[in-house]
């Protein structure tokens, strides 16, 4: 069986998006919540700065892992749809 061996974590991002809710640091992509709508998690996102042109996002697991699989998950609300 298949186990997320990400969740929680030490995470980084480029950058980290500030808005009117607070920040988006990178800690909420593998905070074990799979919420993926922002208007009912609010602070469940990590995003980085718009303005990058080339985003990243790090996981470090501590030790060397064996990964079988990766699931990224965009927002689930309209500004996670793309066109």
């Amino acid at each position: 069986m298949l186990r997320n061996v990400a969740v929680n974590k030490p995470s980084s991002q480029i950058s980290t998006f500030k808005d009117q809710y607070g920040q988006h640091p990178p800690s909420l992509a593998n905070d074990g919540s799979r919420l993926t709508d922002y208007t009912d998690t609010i602070h469940g996102c990590a995003a980085s700065n718009h303005a990058e042109t080339n985003p990243w996002w790090a996981v470090d697991l501590g030790v060397p892992t064996l990964i079988c699989q990766v699931n990224f998950t965009s927002r689930g609300d309209a500004a996670g749809k793309l066109n």
